[in-house]
């Protein structure tokens, strides 16, 4: 959950710290504002994120990851399997 400072009636307020208590006493959850979540994801190594608010008090939470590295791995993973077939070729 991405918090936000903003107004909300006495529905919304009480309707979010329901979802606070379930996630905390069921999920051992935490609440992070986005600049906590963009801490967490570099940490984990990732340096893409994007924060969609939807439906009232949820947001969709995109990341992915850095795209050199991803393209180094692939062009990596393709040498090593072309090198693998060139051995079995050759046995």
């Amino acid at each position: 959950m991405v918090l936000e400072i903003q107004e909300m009636d006495k529905e919304s307020t009480e309707t979010q710290l329901c979802f606070d208590l379930v996630m905390m006493v069921y999920l051992t959850g935490k609440e992070r504002n986005e600049k906590e979540w963009k801490k967490l994801f570099l940490a984990a190594g990732f340096s893409h994120y994007k924060i969609t608010p939807i439906m009232g008090l949820r947001s969709l939470i995109e990341v992915d990851e850095d795209l050199e590295l991803m393209e180094i791995s692939f062009e990596f993973k393709f040498a090593v399997e072309d090198a693998t077939r060139v051995v079995e070729s050759e046995s």
